[in-house]
């Protein structure tokens, strides 16, 4: 099976200095950086239901899988996916994708999909 990188954390603590918590030797990812507005895809289909499997925002405080989302040895988060496996609707591509969830789990705030940004975003009005 090939494996990809995908992101490593290092970087994405230059760019978002607020991802990264201060903890020496974390088991999941969650107790060393912040996570309460993200939600991971895996390129996994553990329920047959032809859709990736993913880890939601309360799932994320205990989720590591040493396939496809933990820290590596130095501390890094590393996303990686085998070259076939299941996939969004509308890609061929497979991936372990850490996608941000604006509303955390508050699932009361009201979003709209905004296709210009390819983001869903809260809306103002609920």
């Amino acid at each position: 099976m090939f494996t990809l990188k995908v992101l490593r954390v290092s970087f994405a603590c230059l760019v978002f200095p607020c991802l990264a918590l201060s903890v020496a030797q974390a088991e999941y990812p969650a107790e060393k950086f912040d996570l309460r507005f993200w939600k991971v895809t895996l390129p996994t289909d553990r329920n047959k239901d032809g859709k990736p499997d993913e880890v939601d925002v309360q799932g994320l405080t205990k989720f590591s899988h040493p396939d496809f989302s933990y820290l590596d040895q130095g501390g890094f988060l590393v996303f990686s996916a085998p070259n076939k496996a299941t996939t969004t609707a509308n890609s061929t591509n497979t991936r372990s994708e850490l996608r941000q969830m604006f509303r955390s789990k508050n699932t009361r705030i009201a979003v709209i999909y905004v296709p210009e940004l390819s983001l869903w975003l809260p809306t103002l009005l609920n």
